[in-house]
């Protein structure tokens, strides 16, 4: 890296990093249902979308479907409800996204 002030002063120095690229989809870690909520918790920071489409299963597109939050974040939830198949996908900052279902969960 080289620096130069409006006197025409410069400096020099070099600097070694390294970079992680993140090219991987959320996973999801937990879910679990409290207070009439179901809350699933993802390794990373994310946004999760549900569908209840028992047609489409996991090929639903996310643009199409129920957003979990309103932002990025490792806990998402929704209204818990009974006899409900929630088929659920994520997306990371990097919009790194699950092609199949981050999780399937049964309501019972």
């Amino acid at each position: 890296l080289t620096c130069e002030d409006d006197a025409g002063n410069k400096v020099s120095k070099s600097a070694k990093f390294s970079l992680i690229i993140d090219n991987s989809a959320p996973r999801v870690v937990r879910t679990y249902h409290s207070s009439g909520k179901l809350n699933v918790i993802t390794n990373e920071q994310a946004k999760c979308y549900f569908s209840f489409d028992d047609v489409k299963q996991c090929n639903f597109n996310i643009n199409d479907a129920e957003d979990m939050e309103t932002g990025f974040s490792q806990n998402h939830g929704t209204n818990w409800i009974n006899g409900k198949k929630y088929y659920i996908k994520c997306k990371d900052v990097w919009e790194n996204q699950n092609s199949r279902c981050a999780v399937e969960v049964i309501a019972s």
